[in-house]
C-alpha cells in the first residue's frame, strides 16, 4: 500500500476539480461529489486517483452539443493539470481513451461529423483501427479534441479562483460533496462582490483625488 500525498496528492485535487468546475458550468447532468484517494494498492495494477461523479440520465435526447461537453468535461482534468500545474501527468489514460472513443463515435456513427456514413465499430479496437486506416478520420478527431480541450481550458481560466479554491478543499479533505460545493459557490459569490466593492471603492478615491 502507497499513500498519496505531498504533490501527487495536489495534482490529483487539481485534476478531479478540473473536472468538476467544467461539468458545472455545462451542467453535465447532476452532481454527485469528488472525491481523491488517500492510498494505493501497488500490487494491484491500474487504479483510479479520484473521480468527479455526474449523474446523466439513462434515457434521453442527445444532441451534438451533449457529446461537444461530454469531450470537454472528460479533457477538463488534464486542461486544469496545464493551467495550475504548468504541464500534463500521465495519469489520464482513461480520459483520453473516453474522449477519444466519443470523439470518433461522433465522426463515425453518431452523424454528427462531417460525413453521414455510419460504421457499426464501437469497442477502443474497432475505433482505433478505423482512425489507423483513415489518415482523414484521425486528423479530425484530433481537431475535435482540441477544440474541447482549449474549450475546457478557457471555463477553467475564466473560474480559475473558484478552481484553486475547490483544488484545496479536495487536497485537505480527499472529497466534496454537493452542499459542500453550495457553500464553495456561495463564498465565491461573496468574494466576488467584496472585490468588485473594493475595486469601486478604489475607482471613487483615485477619482476624488485626482
Amino acid at each position: 500500500v502507497m499513500k498519496i500525498e505531498g504533490d501527487h496528492r495536489y495534482a490529483l485535487a487539481v485534476h478531479e476539480a478540473g473536472h468538476t468546475v467544467v461539468g458545472l458550468h455545462l451542467n453535465h447532468g447532476t452532481y454527485l461529489g469528488t472525491r481523491i484517494v488517500d492510498q494505493v494498492v501497488v500490487a494491484a495494477g491500474v487504479q483510479t486517483g479520484g473521480c468527479a461523479t455526474f449523474e446523466i440520465p439513462m434515457v434521453a435526447r442527445r444532441d451534438s452539443q451533449f457529446y461537444l461537453n461530454y469531450i470537454a468535461v472528460t479533457l477538463a482534468g488534464l486542461a486544469a493539470e496545464e493551467i495550475v500545474l504548468g504541464n500534463r501527468g500521465d495519469g489520464a489514460n482513461s480520459d483520453l481513451a473516453t474522449a477519444s472513443r466519443l470523439a470518433t463515435a461522433f465522426e463515425v456513427s453518431l452523424g454528427m461529423g462531417s460525413s453521414l456514413v455510419y460504421s457499426s465499430a464501437n469497442d477502443d479496437k474497432e475505433l482505433e483501427e478505423l482512425r489507423r486506416l483513415d489518415p482523414a478520420l484521425a486528423k479530425r478527431v484530433d481537431r475535435l479534441l482540441q477544440e474541447q480541450f482549449e474549450r475546457a481550458k478557457t471555463i477553467l481560466l475564466e473560474r480559475r479562483e473558484f478552481l484553486e479554491r475547490l483544488t484545496t478543499v479536495l487536497c485537505e479533505h480527499g472529497m466534496v460533496r454537493p452542499s459542500d460545493l453550495t457553500m464553495l459557490q456561495c463564498l465565491q459569490g461573496i468574494l466576488a462582490e467584496k472585490i468588485e466593492s473594493d475595486n469601486r471603492h478604489d475607482l471613487r478615491n483615485f477619482a476624488s483625488e485626482n
